[in-house]
């Protein structure tokens, strides 16, 4: 008999996303705000990167542009 998959959960955990400012990376980024994770998100497009940082809203919210 096969056991459930458990997944370790994502509150406060440190996640970086690469590619997080569309596509697949972006969807990742949503889930893994929404489910508490602290996200680091590094993408080219800036501009993308800022929606996506007011759309989660995620305290405390630290914004580095390099």
């Amino acid at each position: 008999m096969e056991k459930p998959l458990s997944l370790k959960k994502l509150a406060d955990q440190v996640i970086v996303i690469t590619g997080a400012s569309s596509g697949i990376g972006l969807a990742t980024a949503r889930m893994a705000a929404a489910r508490g994770a602290r996200i680091v998100l590094p993408a080219r497009n800036e501009h993308a990167l800022k929606i996506l940082a007011n759309e989660v809203n995620y305290p405390p919210l630290i914004n580095l542009t390099v």
